[in-house]
C-alpha cells in the first residue's frame, strides 16, 4: 500500500479535504490510494501494475494501455467518462483518462496476455574460445587471491599492512596498496584467525590499487563475474568463471522499460523529471537484479559472492540505469552527461552484487553510440585489420553502423524505430512463442508456408518475419516499388483496415482476438522507412570517405535481431547493399560478449577505451545529404535499381 497524506484548501472560510481516491486493477487485484487529477496510467505505476505498458510514452498513440472501466468514473479530455451497464464497461487508454474517484479497471486481456509473453531465456551461450584470454592472462578488476602473511617479529617494527603488502607483492608482482579505514580496522583480526592465511580482494584501477577486503582462511568458494547488455528491447547477462573463464549461466528477459516507452527517444521524454527517472532505474534494475538471481540460484552462490561486473548498453540505457538526466541526448546540441562513467561499485549502480563490486562500464562515444557498439567491435576482427575496410552494423531498436579498420574508425547512428521489435505494426510483436520469423508465397498466394517461433499457431510477426514478408512480397509482385499492394493481388486476400488497404496473410489464427493476421500498407511504410534509414546512413558514411559499398570486404551484423535477419531478403528490400553474399557475417549479442571479454581482462579493458577514444561520431542529422540519400532509399529496393542488380526487378 502507498502511504497518502490527504491535502487541504481554504476556500470561502472553509477548509476542503482532497482525499485520495481508492483504485484497483484486474485481474492482478492491485489496489491501493491515488491523489485526485493522476492519470490512470500513473497509478498503474504507482500501484507496481506490471501488464499495462506504455510503449508510447503515454502519448496516446501505440494503444497499448487499453483498459476496460469496470467501476466509477474517470475524467478524459475535460469530459467525464463512467462505466457502463453491469458487463458493458468502458475501453480507455490509461494515459488518457484521469482520477476523479473511486474507481476499478480491468487491463485488456490480449494486452495482458502480450505482456506475460516476456520470457525468460536461459541458454548457454558458446563464445568463441579465441577471443577469451589464457587462464593465466585473467585479470578482472578486483582480483581475489589467497596468500599467507609472514607473523609479525618482535623489534621489526613491521605493520600489519606492511606484511600483507609484502606477500601480495610476492605472489603477485610489487605494488603499493592502498586501503581505507575500514579495511584497516578488519586487518588485524583477519591475519590473525587462521595463522596468516587469508583471502584478500584487490581493486585494481587506472593508476592504484585498492584493498576491498580482506578474509581470514583460503576462498573456498568458485569466483564469479557478471557480463551484462542492457538492450533497449532486451537485457542479457553471463554468469562466468573468473578462473577459466566459461560461461556458467547465461540469462535474458525483456527490459522493463518497455512498459514506459518502445525506443529511446519516447524513454527518454517519459523520464523527463526526477520522479519518472527513478521509476525508469527502478525497472531496469528490476530486470537486471532478477536475471542475476536465477542465474546464482541455479550455481548456488549468494550475490555478496560476486566482486566484478562489467556491464555494455547504449548511452541511454546507461543513462536511465544511474539516473543520470537524460533530456541532453535528444536535445540540440545532443549531449549526454557522461560518454566514459568508468568504474562504480554496485552500491553506486543498484546492481545486485557485493557493495564493494566493482562495476566497469563499457565507454561511448556520442549520444547515439554507446558502450554496446564499442564492445561489440572488441569481437571483431576489424580493430586489427590494416588492410581491409569493413562494416559493423548493429541492427534493433536503434541502427548504429561503424566503418573502418585498423587505421580509422567512423560511427553514426540512424533512427532506425522499433518497427523490428513490433512496435508500430498492426499485428507486429517481439520475438517470442507464436511469432511469424519467416514467411514464403506464390505470387497467386495460394500456397503460404510461415516459420512460426515455437511452432503452432501464429500470433503475430517479428522483426525477421517482417524482413521475410516483405522480400517476399516484393519478389512476386504482391507489393509494388512504393509498398503499395499490387493491383493483381487476389481480392480474397485485401481488405479495408482503419482507412488503409491490408493484406490478408494469416486467415484465422489465435492471439489478436482470433482475428486475421495482416500486413497493411502503413505497416510496409512503417518498415521501408527503416531499411531506408539504415541503408542511406552507410550510403553516405563510405560517401564520405569516397567508398562504395564494393569497397567493403566485409560487413558484421550484430545485435540479438540480427542474427535472424535473412541477408537475401533483407538486400531484396535494400536494407543491406548489393554485395556477394559470403561477405556477411552474424556476430550475434556482440555487446554481451565484448563485456564478457571486459570482464575478464586488462587488456581488453585498455582495448576498450582505445577504440572509444580513436572512434570518429558522424552526426548524419547535421548533414543535409543524409535526407537526399534516405528519400532516395523509400523505394524497393531503391530508386537506382542499378545498386541492386541481383533483385532482378
Amino acid at each position: 500500500m502507498i502511504d497518502c497524506v490527504p491535502a487541504t484548501a481554504w476556500h470561502g472560510g472553509l477548509y476542503f479535504s482532497f482525499m485520495p481516491y481508492i483504485v484497483t486493477f484486474l485481474p492482478s487485484d492491485r489496489s491501493g490510494p491515488v491523489p485526485a487529477g493522476t492519470r490512470v496510467s500513473d497509478a498503474a505505476a504507482l500501484l507496481n501494475e506490471t501488464d499495462l505498458h506504455l510503449e508510447c510514452g503515454g502519448k496516446g498513440t501505440c494503444g497499448r494501455c487499453e483498459i476496460d472501466l469496470v467501476r466509477g468514473s474517470v475524467k478524459k479530455a475535460g469530459r467525464v467518462m463512467s462505466s457502463g451497464r453491469a458487463g458493458d464497461p468502458a475501453r480507455l487508454l490509461a494515459c488518457q483518462c484521469t482520477v476523479i474517484g473511486d474507481a476499478v479497471f480491468s487491463v485488456v486481456p490480449e494486452r495482458a496476455g502480450e505482456a506475460r509473453t516476456l520470457s525468460l531465456g536461459n541458454d548457454i551461450a558458446a563464445i568463441d574460445p579465441a577471443l577469451l584470454p589464457s587462464a593465466k592472462d585473467i585479470s578482472p578488476v578486483i582480483q581475489t587471491v589467497s596468500l599467507r602473511v609472514k607473523e609479525p617479529c618482535a623489534g621489526a617494527g613491521d605493520s600489519d599492512l606492511l606484511r600483507l603488502e609484502r606477500a601480495f607483492s610476492e605472489t603477485c608482482g610489487a605494488e603499493q596498496l592502498r586501503c581505507g579505514r575500514d579495511m584497516l580496522c578488519s586487518l588485524p583480526g583477519a591475519l590473525r584467525a587462521k595463522d596468516g592465511l587469508v583471502t584478500v580482494r584487490v581493486k585494481r584501477d587506472p593508476g592504484h590499487a585498492e584493498i576491498v577486503s580482506v578474509e581470514a582462511g583460503a576462498a573456498a568458494e568458485k569466483q564469479i563475474g557478471i557480463a551484462c547488455d542492457i538492450g533497449t528491447t532486451t537485457i542479457s547477462l553471463h554468469c562466468v568463471d573468473l578462473a577459466g573463464g566459461p560461461v556458467l549461466a547465461s540469462r535474458s528477459d525483456y527490459n522493463a522499460q518497455i512498459r514506459r516507452g518502445a525506443d529511446v527517444i519516447t524513454r527518454i521524454e517519459y523520464a523527463g523529471n526526477g520522479k519518472r527517472r527513478a521509476e525508469m532505474r527502478s525497472l531496469v534494475l528490476a530486470t537486471i537484479n532478477g536475471l542475476i538471481d536465477t542465474a546464482l540460484d541455479e550455481l548456488e552462490m549468494p550475490a555478496d559472492n560476486i566482486f566484478n561486473v562489467a556491464v555494455a548498453g547504449n548511452t541511454t540505457m546507461v543513462h536511465l540505469l544511474l539516473g543520470l538526466p537524460a533530456q541532453g541526448i535528444r536535445e540540440s546540441p545532443y549531449v549526454p552527461v557522461v560518454n566514459a562513467p568508468g568504474i562504480m561499485t554496485a552500491a553506486e549502480t543498484g546492481i545486485r552484487a557485493n557493495p564493494a563490486a566493482a562495476v566497469s562500464i563499457a565507454p561511448g562515444v556520442g549520444s547515439y553510440v554507446g558502450g554496446d557498439i564499442t564492445s561489440g567491435l572488441l569481437t571483431t576482427p576489424i580493430i586489427d585489420d590494416d588492410k581491409n575496410i569493413s562494416l559493423f552494423m548493429d541492427i534493433g531498436t536503434n541502427g548504429e553502423i561503424v566503418i573502418g579498420n585498423a587505421e580509422f574508425l567512423l560511427a553514426a547512428a540512424c533512427s532506425a524505430g522499433p518497427s523490428f521489435e513490433g512496435s508500430g505494426i498492426k499485428c507486429g510483436m517481439r520475438a517470442a512463442a507464436g511469432a511469424i520469423e519467416s514467411f514464403e508465397t506464390d505470387a497467386a498466394m495460394e500456397k503460404v508456408r510461415l516459420g512460426v517461433i515455437g511452432g503452432g499457431k501464429p500470433k503475430g510477426i517479428c522483426g525477421s518475419g517482417l524482413i521475410s514478408l516483405l522480400g517476399e512480397l516484393y519478389s512476386k509482385g504482391l507489393v509494388d516499388r512504393s509498398g503499395r499492394i499490387a493491383d493483381g493481388v487476389p481480392a480474397s486476400r485485401v481488405k479495408k483496415i482503419e482507412g488503409t488497404k491490408g493484406l490478408v496473410l494469416v486467415k484465422s489464427a489465435g492471439g489478436h482476438g482470433g482475428s486475421e493476421i495482416v500486413i497493411t500498407e502503413a505497416d510496409i511504410e512503417n518498415l521501408v522507412r527503416t531499411k531506408a534509414a539504415i541503408y542511406a546512413a552507410c550510403d553516405l558514411m563510405l560517401s564520405n570517405i569516397g567508398l562504395t559499398f564494393e569497397s567493403i570486404a566485409h560487413v558484421f551484423i550484430a545485435g540479438g535481431f540480427g542474427r535472424f535477419i535473412d541477408v537475401e531478403k533483407a538486400v531484396r528490400i535494400g536494407m543491406l547493399p548489393d554485395i556477394p553474399r559470403s561477405r556477411f557475417s552474424y556476430l550475434g549479442n556482440s555487446s554481451l560478449t565484448g563485456a564478457t571479454l571486459a570482464l575478464l581482462s586488462k587488456a581488453r579493458r585498455d582495448q576498450l577505451r582505445a577504440i572509444a577514444k580513436r572512434m570518429t561520431y558522424v552526426d548524419l542529422s547535421s548533414d543535409s545529404r543524409y535526407m537526399d540519400a534516405y528519400v532516395a532509399a523509400l523505394f524497393l529496393p531503391h530508386t537506382d535499381l542499378a545498386r541492386f542488380p541481383s533483385t532482378g526487378r
